[in-house]
């Protein structure tokens, strides 16, 4: 397997590489181990990054407002962080650390959530492997060892009592200081929820945005 091979070269090799496999194999992570990383990360926000590379633009484009918004957070970033005025925006964007994608891009990721939000529907599924069965609060059903439980995404993201206008695209939803997201536990699954929420969200969001 060609993976595998990379991991004995690197092993041999003695040159150290700044990325993920470089990480793990400091970490003394197993090849078995490595090989699972790597082939989950690759697959990982396939269909979520996808879906939010082709819609968020569109949106954006219908949307004069924020995509104006979306632009001046942007250079405003560059602009921060520019050491030189000869220094291309692409390289100053690519030089950001992961502390500053995260914390200084608040109108793209809204506007990242609110793409999720419209354009994410379906179905979740989710398998009780507990060895036993799962009692539903509040109801007097159960979800049999060995089954799943589904839930319909649009019943909280069309919810026009948590989202006034739902079908609307509003990024400022999760701006406010009383965004219902804030109060109000599983109003955005965006991301999944509750104890089980996706491990691979970051590694998502920072490929949107980057």
């Amino acid at each position: 397997m060609r993976l595998s091979r990379v991991i004995r070269e690197r092993n041999r090799g003695g040159i150290q590489y700044d990325d993920a496999l470089q990480h793990l194999l400091d970490e003394g992570t197993s090849p078995a181990d490595i090989i699972k990383f790597q082939i989950s990360a690759l697959s990982a926000g396939v269909v979520t990054t996808g879906a939010i590379g082709s819609w968020m633009p569109i949106l954006l484009a219908s949307n004069s407002v924020w995509k104006r918004r979306c632009k001046e957070e942007i250079d405003g970033v560059i602009e921060k962080y520019r050491k030189g005025p000869q220094v291309p925006s692409d390289d100053i964007l690519r030089s950001l650390d992961i502390e500053v994608w995260e914390s200084e891009f608040p109108i793209i990721y809204s506007c990242i959530r609110e793409t999720i939000r419209l354009c994410m529907a379906g179905t979740v599924f989710r398998k009780n492997n507990s060895g036993s069965d799962v009692g539903i609060v509040n109801t007097n059903e159960v979800i049999p060892n060995g089954s799943f439980a589904a839930y319909l995404i649009d019943n909280v993201h069309m919810d026009p009592k948590l989202y006034p206008e739902p079908l609307k695209f509003d990024p400022g939803r999760y701006i406010s200081k009383v965004a219902i997201q804030k109060s109000e536990p599983h109003t955005y699954v965006g991301w999944g929820s509750g104890r089980h929420p996706c491990g691979k969200f970051l590694w998502q969001e920072l490929d949107t945005k980057g």
